[in-house]
């Protein structure tokens, strides 16, 4: 930058500074906005003494900001963790995830469809795309559900019908899926 002249290195300088101040300002934003979205969505959860609760699906990040992202398999334990810390009541549900996604704004939903044993979950917007274990979705069958995904709408199909509670995330707060 010596190099330069001083009517040309000033400028360049404030103009450096300035794209500086501007992106770490919008990174502060997404993290707020992401504090925010676990937040709510803890914030929302009441299923504290259900036995078995499921999670079809659970934000992994909102724009590069890590959410609930979590590599175990079938678990949930950063959303568990983020239960045990900033819950309303102790724990006692087994959890379990059965995918994640990338949420692009605050009030990503879904279109649910069901038929029987098998939900049916596509993004009302676009932008996101449904994740397993930090990876993009990858088609997996366990002795409880098997999930696919063909053309980013995700199909839990279950094959264990034990009595248990099922969720997604609707726009920030938890939303209850009866099985019909």
């Amino acid at each position: 930058l010596y190099r330069f002249p001083s009517i040309i290195r000033y400028p360049l300088i404030c103009l450096i500074l300035g794209a500086n101040l501007f992106f770490s300002y919008k990174t502060v934003m997404n993290c707020q906005q992401a504090g925010t979205i676990a937040h709510s969505l803890t914030e929302s959860y009441r299923w504290y003494d259900d036995p078995q609760v499921r999670l079809i699906t659970i934000p992994d990040n909102y724009k590069g900001v890590y959410l609930f992202a979590d590599y175990h398999k079938e678990s949930a334990e950063t959303f568990i963790e983020s239960l045990k810390i900033f819950g309303t009541e102790p724990l006692q549900s087994e959890i379990i995830e059965y995918s994640h996604f990338i949420q692009a704004a605050p009030a990503d939903s879904f279109k649910l469809r069901q038929e029987r044993d098998t939900f049916w979950l596509e993004f009302n917007q676009y932008g996101n795309w449904f994740l397993r274990n930090g990876i993009g979705f990858i088609d997996y069958e366990t002795d409880e559900v098997k999930a696919t995904r063909a053309n980013n709408i995700l199909r839990v199909e279950l094959k264990d019908t034990t009595d248990r509670i099922y969720i997604i995330p609707q726009a920030g707060e938890w939303k209850q899926v009866y099985l019909r």
